[in-house]
């Protein structure tokens, strides 16, 4: 909600991103670890969500870094 909200104003600063950027790395670090985990070759269904709020995380962050 935060990127969200950020994405939606016009002027963006780098200490507006810090606390997002790194809560974003700490959730891929979990991801990478293993507390998100991958069954049989597929992410069952929380963690298919949880999978795409990163994407859409990352999407986010991306366009509200283009910015600034």
């Amino acid at each position: 909600m935060r990127l969200e909200s950020l994405n939606r104003k016009e002027n963006v600063a780098e200490k507006d991103l810090i606390s997002l950027r790194d809560r974003l790395q700490r959730c891929d670090e979990e991801w990478k670890e293993g507390k998100i985990e991958v069954e049989g070759g597929r992410v069952p269904g929380g963690q298919a969500v949880v999978s795409k709020l990163l994407y859409e995380a990352h999407n986010l962050m991306s366009e509200v870094q283009n910015k600034m």
